[in-house]
């Protein structure tokens, strides 16, 4: 039993080893963040919208296709909260477009 309990808590760590450093909630100070996120990895803001409970939240992609999605409080405190590939940005369609679209 004993045995079991260790080899399940090794898969486990060896799981969780695998997520990306940058989507583990790492928290910093806006400008801190957004450099970062420029200098490694490229990415800058390409979209960003307002939650309901007042927090920023913003899409930092790159022209490889990398993203990060970043949580800003109103104190200006940062937080990553997922990151991936293959970013693709929708294409745009004025609004008879969407109208006919979604009839």
């Amino acid at each position: 039993m004993f045995r079991l309990v260790v080899i399940l808590l090794l898969v486990l760590g060896f799981a969780f080893a695998v997520v990306p450093a940058r989507a583990q909630g790492t928290c910093a100070a806006y400008d801190d963040l957004a450099a970062l996120l420029g200098k490694k990895y490229g990415e800058h803001p390409v979209n960003w919208g307002l939650s309901s409970d007042g927090n920023l939240v913003e899409v930092f992609a790159s022209d490889s296709g990398s993203w990060t999605v970043v949580v800003t409080n109103p104190r200006g405190i940062s937080c990553i909260r997922a990151a991936g590939e293959s970013w693709t940005v929708a294409p745009t369609m004025q609004a008879d477009e969407r109208d006919d679209e979604y009839s």
